[in-house]
């Protein structure tokens, strides 16, 4: 669809709020466009319309089950409960993002930011070496701060 491809293009150049006109455009043409509802997701949540991304990403998910397979969409969906304060149900939707696609390290680096808030800080270093596994040169100080704030000695 015009619209969607369009729309892509702006969140490519990271014109979001171009982008959303264009995917309700495209809504507007075929309301059950699950892919237009999971862009126009990414576009609220970068623009931080947390809970329209919510809405959005959700709707997608609903309308084609692809989605609730999809552990980036998982990720986004993780992501935006995150940034509204909703810890928990952020968690459940990563760890199934996870047992999806293990070896996406994304996934472990935005489950510990969320455990630590939970003050879950066995699964904050659990999933904090786990990030450290799949991506050992890319290690910014991750572990460190959360094993000085608790104390820790070894990994």
């Amino acid at each position: 669809m015009a619209h969607c491809r369009l729309a892509w293009a702006y969140q490519l150049r990271e014109r979001y709020a171009d982008a959303i006109p264009e995917y309700e455009l495209a809504l507007q043409i075929k309301a059950d466009y699950a892919y237009a509802h999971a862009g126009l997701g990414w576009a609220f949540f970068h623009l931080g319309r947390f809970q329209e991304a919510l809405d959005s990403l959700q709707r997608a998910s609903r309308m084609d089950p692809e989605y609730q397979n999809d552990s980036q969409h998982l990720i986004a969906i993780g992501q935006t409960q995150k940034e509204m304060g909703l810890f928990a149900d952020a968690a459940v939707t990563l760890n199934e993002s996870i047992r999806l696609d293990p070896g996406n390290a994304e996934t472990f680096l935005q489950i510990s930011v969320v455990y630590s808030e939970l003050g879950n800080w066995e699964s904050v270093l659990r999933s904090g070496r786990q990030y450290v596994e799949l991506r050992p040169n890319e290690v910014t100080g991750l572990l460190g701060n959360f094993e000085c704030s608790l104390g820790v000695r070894e990994i």
